[in-house]
């Protein structure tokens, strides 16, 4: 999800300033799901382990073995043009 808010070009003018933007960004902010697990996206094996897709070590994609969930990001961000 992204909110933000552009500030009117009347008030920046003054300042020698085209364009301004200031906005706040969040993902994996929940999941809809009636899984009771951590995060049925998981992935329980190493990408570096050699394994293929046919390979048993690679089959437990998704297999909730204890890992950890997916975090929520935030990001507070300013756009700027002269």
């Amino acid at each position: 999800m992204q909110v933000g808010y552009v500030v009117p070009s009347s008030v920046l003018s003054r300042y020698g300033i085209e364009r301004l933007r200031i906005y706040v960004q969040a993902t994996n902010l929940f999941t809809i799901t009636k899984y009771k697990g951590l995060d049925p996206e998981l992935q329980s094996t190493s990408a570096d382990n050699g394994g293929t897709i046919n390979d048993i070590s690679v089959a437990g994609f998704g297999i909730d073995q204890g890992n950890y969930p997916h975090t929520a990001g935030y990001l507070v961000a300013v756009n700027l043009s002269f």
